[in-house]
């Protein structure tokens, strides 16, 4: 037996069952007939003919209609006072004097019992064959009627809870609404939405006060008819349709606007997501007035040509300092070549003179030659010319594109650490910064409408079509099956019949169209369109941020402390550096300037590659300079370049040079002072240095079998003695290996 408590009293206590009994008694030709639906301990009437519903209420033990569901079949009783169990019921033994019951069960519509469709009648009898066929079809449309009256409570319950989800998301709309309403007023920018309709849909007081119009009247008009009254508005009304033409100019644009006013004006098209036009592209224009900001970029950039003149000047003041230093360089290297010259010509004279020499020499008899030798101090050295630098440099880049609007220190100057050096325009980064906000509230509102997709509006509207559809199909059915009956017994004419099956075709397509559309509606919420919009919020969201951090930069501090030093130069030094000045434009990474640490200095040099190789990191270095003369420096080779430079003779034009760097440290608070970034600095690198050294003169030097040797006197003979040689000096040649101070060597023999 099914449960019946899903059956409420409403959904019983219908005409339709009552409708059903009067055609029972009138088919089987009984003066009474009734609906019953029995449960495990009672039963009661829901539709009656003939008799009052509560004469029939009874126990399920005392109802007729118990038999019936015992046997779960038609159930035929003659004669009710022969019946063993029911001969003395009160409805057979009283005045109403029953004798005849028939009974049919009412199924659900999975099979399971309900109740009865019954008919009574005073005098014992039989029904006919059409009478039973009949009483049988009265049954299944009873089970339609108790199944379509259940389905309607559940939609109605369900319709409900549709409407309190609805009320509950638009509260949240209008909430969300209220948020960007106050985002949108608070903004300096102008905000203009278009709606698929070309209709304004949202304005802000901002656009509203530079368009001169009346934000509360803008509503739902067109932007054309609204500014149609002013000359010179068409460009305005071109840039923010420009999304919308595929040929036409894109991104932002900056025109001219009556008022003698310039605005900046960008559109972006976005389409409806719901709604009747959902699917269709509306605008979001955002625009600023820029007149004053064009001005003083007028002004700054008159002033920046005023600085560049001055600097070119300095440039080439600076030009002609080089082509100094590069005479001095040339005139070094040929007094190198001349030194080279002259020891060669005095090796030679020494060596084919045919005298003996006299100033080192001591004859002996024989006509030996000879010289005792002796240790000796010597080095080599290498004349490098370079400029001054910081010991320590630390570049200061631009935090975003933009201009400088204000500058705080001067070249040269020596800053604290924490000390603001410059402030950056932040009239461009607050523009950016109210798109990206605008951008992540759109983005944010669109992920909280697709997670509350399968309860939002949509979704709801899809579902109340369903449900319609549904309800109607149903009633359709029932009534084609109760057609189908009333048609067999001639009481309907078959047109009618034919119109029912045609309207149950035609709203069965319209609720299989309801059904896909509600699937359509559902899948444009699933998790992938979910995925997308919180991937383009966390995209949103990373874009504001660092366009805040951005906007946090724009006020730059000096982060060590020390001197303000001139940006680098370019790439080859070809082009001249220009400074950082108020208006200047630079962009994000660029190098403005540097802070030098001058508690040390490296000097930085060109070697030639014929010298190079005997340069090494750490050899001592002796510094002098005319910007600071008398004062002699020490310091050591702290790097050496592996690759030819890029600048003068270097990288295939002329002889190939190597950057060396020369660090100095450990300077006196007088030395710091006398020096400067920038000035130029001989430099002498010691090579090789010996303090007991022993040289002897070339023509003591001789080669035997490839091996150099010398004639040294041992006693009273004379020996070969192979040696290793080193470098060579205007005295002589450095004797590495193979002889020792005291030792007497035969010059001639």
């Amino acid at each position: 037996m099914t449960d019946l408590r899903g059956f409420s009293a409403e959904m019983t206590a219908a005409p339709a069952f009552h409708d059903l009994a009067r055609l029972a008694a009138i088919l089987c030709a009984a003066p009474a007939a009734y609906v019953a639906l029995l449960n495990t301990t009672q039963q009661w009437i829901i539709g009656a003919e003939g008799m009052q519903p509560a004469t029939l209420n009874c126990p399920r033990e005392h109802a007729f209609c118990d038999e019936t569901l015992a046997r779960d079949a038609l159930t035929e009783i003659e004669d009710l006072s022969q019946h063993p169990r029911f001969a003395n019921h009160p409805l057979v033994t009283g005045e109403e004097a029953i004798r005849f019951y028939a009974g049919m069960p009412i199924r659900s519509m999975t099979g399971e019992a309900l109740g009865t469709i019954c008919v009574l009648d005073h005098v014992p009898r039989q029904l006919t064959e059409a009478q039973r066929d009949g009483l049988a079809r009265l049954a299944t449309r009873a089970t339609a009627e108790l199944e379509l009256r259940r389905q309607t409570a559940e939609l109605q319950g369900m319709s409900a809870r549709l409407a309190e989800n609805e009320a509950a998301l638009r509260g949240l709309n209008e909430s969300i609404s209220l948020d960007y309403r106050r985002a949108l007023d608070v903004m300096t920018d102008g905000v203009l939405a278009i709606g698929p309709d070309a209709r304004v849909m949202t304005v802000n007081p901002a656009a509203a006060r530079m368009l001169g119009i009346d934000a509360q009247e803008a509503i739902g008009q067109s932007i054309a008819l609204l500014l149609s009254e002013r000359d010179g508005t068409d460009d305005f009304i071109d840039a923010v349709l420009a999304p919308l033409q595929a040929e036409g100019p894109q991104g932002r644009r900056t025109l001219d606007f009556p008022g003698e006013r310039r605005l900046s004006v960008e559109a972006s098209a976005w389409r409806v997501q719901s709604g009747p036009f959902a699917g269709r592209p509306a605008i979001t224009a955002v625009f600023a007035d820029v007149t004053e900001n064009e001005r003083l970029q007028a002004e700054l950039a008159s002033q920046y040509t005023q600085l560049q003149d001055a600097f070119l000047k300095l440039e080439n003041s600076a030009t002609r300092s080089a082509l100094i230093t590069r005479r001095i360089a040339l005139l070094r290297m040929a007094a190198v070549v001349a030194a080279f010259l002259g020891v060669f010509g005095v090796a030679a004279w020494t060596w084919f003179s045919p005298g003996e020499p006299d100033a080192f020499a001591a004859g002996a008899p024989g006509g030996v030659v000879t010289m005792t030798a002796s240790a000796q101090p010597i080095s080599a050295r290498i004349a490098v010319v370079g400029v001054l630098e910081p010991g320590a440099n630390v570049s200061v880049v631009a935090p975003y594109d933009g201009t400088v609007r204000e500058r705080l220190f001067r070249y040269g100057g020596a800053v604290t650490q924490g000390d603001v050096l410059l402030r950056m325009d932040r009239g461009e980064v607050e523009t950016r910064l109210r798109e990206a906000r605008a951008a992540e509230i759109r983005a944010r509102q669109r992920v909280e409408e697709l997670r509350g997709w399968a309860t939002g509006f949509e979704a709801s509207r899809a579902r109340r079509q369903l449900a319609g559809a549904e309800l109607e199909t149903s009633n359709l059915r029932a009534r084609v099956q109760q057609s189908a009956m009333l048609l067999s017994r001639g009481i309907i004419p078959a047109e009618e019949h034919r119109n029912l099956i045609q309207q149950q075709r035609n709203q069965e397509l319209q609720f299989q169209a309801a059904q896909q559309d509600l699937a359509a509606t559902l899948d444009r919420g699933n998790e992938l369109h979910l995925r997308t919009a919180e991937l383009e919020l966390a995209n949103a969201e990373t874009r504001l941020r660092e366009i805040e951090n951005d906007l946090g930069n724009s006020e730059l501090r000096a982060p060590v402390s020390g001197v303000v030093l001139m940006p680098p130069e370019n790439q080859g030094g070809q082009q001249r550096r220009e400074t950082i000045e108020v208006g200047s434009r630079v962009s994000r990474g660029q190098t403005m300037f540097g802070i030098g640490d001058l508690a040390s200095f490296l000097v930085r040099g060109q070697v030639d590659e014929i010298d190079v190789n005997q340069v090494r990191p750490g050899q001592n270095v002796t510094v002098t300079g005319d910007a600071f003369a008398g004062e002699v420096l020490t310091g050591r080779v702290a790097s050496v370049a592996a690759q030819a430079s890029a600048e003068q003779g270097g990288m295939g034009r002329g002889m190939p040079n190597f950057a060396v760097s020369i660090a100095i440290t450990d300077l006196t608070a007088e030395q710091r002072a006398r020096l400067a970034v920038g000035m130029s600095a001989s430099l002498a690198i010691i090579t090789h240095e010996r303090d007991d050294a022993v040289v002897m003169p070339p023509n003591a030097v001789r080669d035997e079998g490839g091996t150099r040797i010398v004639r040294v006197r041992e006693g009273g003979r004379i020996v070969s003695r192979p040696v290793t040689l080193g470098i060579s000096t205007p005295e002589g040649v450095e004797i590495r290996t193979g002889l020792s101070p005291g030792d007497v060597v035969v010059l001639r023999e």
